[in-house]
């Protein structure tokens, strides 16, 4: 999606929309399946966790840079593998969802044309968190999982118009492309959670985000159990 569109500036962009009935269907089926196991009566009885996160991630292609971004997230413990007991502390593990928002941008000028370029992703998440307790309050965990990404690249060129100064002639000609998309991967982590105060807990993660356009992302956030 990004390299197709990048070279807007100077030809024109060429839009690969294939499969998409395939992934919309497939999202479906994963959402469905992600509802119907956090509404099962085994993780009703469990607490529920939710947390706010703010992250940074990395470009997804060169030239775009860093970009900050934010989310939600919850996670409901995985009952029929609680408790086990390890090394004398308690392991969990918790399925997890979460929703972000990232949005990089990039401009340049080439043969007199300006173009600027926005790529904005909406990554959900779908999957697991394993965590291992260090002490009572701090405990470390990994995770991985679904990645089912939003997103939308826009590019808007401004070219001089070589007739400029003729009667009528504008001095530049304005034109705005854009190519939405759903992309599927795979995610992995790890990351830290130190507990506070009445059921609040605080920590920060690092996820590898393998699919189209692979980047990486860091979080740090805060929650609630429940």
């Amino acid at each position: 999606i990004y390299y197709s569109l990048r070279r807007a500036g100077t030809s024109t962009p060429k839009f690969h929309l294939e499969g998409e009935t395939m992934k919309k269907a497939f999202l479906v089926l994963v959402m469905a399946a992600v509802y119907a196991g956090f509404s099962s009566p085994a993780l009703a009885k469990s607490g529920i966790e939710g947390d706010l996160f703010l992250s940074v991630a990395t470009e997804p292609d060169d030239n775009l840079g860093e970009t900050v971004g934010g989310g939600i997230g919850a996670s409901a413990p995985l009952t029929l593998l609680i408790p086990m007991k390890m090394g004398g502390h308690e392991e969990k593990v918790m399925l997890r969802t979460d929703v972000s928002y990232y949005k990089w941008s990039e401009d340049w000028v080439q043969a007199g044309i300006a173009t600027d370029i926005s790529y904005r992703r909406i990554p959900v998440f779908l999957g697991a968190r394993y965590f291992h307790a260090l002490t009572d309050r701090l405990r470390v965990f990994g995770e991985s999982g679904l990645e089912v990404s939003f997103d939308r690249v826009e590019v808007d060129t401004l070219t001089p118009n070589p007739l400029f100064g003729l009667p009528g002639a504008p001095a530049n000609f304005y034109t705005s492309t854009s190519e939405s998309d759903v992309n599927v991967g795979l995610d992995f982590g790890a990351g830290v959670e130190f507990s506070f105060g009445p059921g609040f807990f605080v920590g920060g993660n690092l996820r590898l985000h393998a699919i189209t356009d692979s980047y990486a992302s860091f979080a740090s956030f805060i929650g609630k159990r429940f």
